[in-house]
This record gives C-alpha cells, sequence and structure tokens, in this order.
C-alpha cells in the first residue's frame, strides 16, 4: 500500500468511529480499521489482499456478537 491509502485507511476509521460515538452506536476502533484496510487493499488491488480471510473476519465478527447476546442473556436470566 502507498502513503495516500495508509491515509484513507486511517482517515475513514477515525470518521467512523466519531460518528457512531456522537449517536451512541457501539463500535469497535479495530473493527473500523481492518474493514477499511481491506476496503482500500481491495479497492487498489485485487491481488494484494486475497478476500477470503476478509469473510472470515466478517464471519467472526457476527458470530462474536450472537454468541456474546446469548451468553449476556443467559447470564441475566439466571442471575435475576
Amino acid at each position: 500500500m502507498r502513503y495516500i491509502n495508509s491515509l484513507t485507511t486511517q482517515l475513514v476509521s477515525v470518521i467512523l468511529v466519531e460518528g457512531a460515538t456522537i449517536f451512541g452506536i457501539p463500535i469497535s476502533n479495530t473493527q473500523m480499521f481492518t474493514a477499511s484496510i481491506y476496503g482500500v487493499g481491495i479497492g487498489y488491488k485485487d491481488r494484494l489482499i486475497k478476500k477470503k480471510p476478509a469473510i472470515i473476519i466478517v464471519l467472526t465478527w457476527f458470530i462474536t456478537a450472537l454468541v456474546s447476546f446469548v451468553l449476556a442473556f443467559s447470564l441475566v436470566y439466571l442471575l435475576v
């Protein structure tokens, strides 16, 4: 990646995280940064970044959120 691609990645991450913070939406810095790196990499050159790791990362984000929801709900249900 070139310097402008790295700058774009960081700028997009900061804008999205700050925007989410203003509206009170919980969002992970790491998720935004990783997504923007993949977006810039895929937009720059197809051969620069493979798509399979990106798909695994996105699926892991959704699975982690669902598992966290189920565990938190179960804990509250058992304790209350």
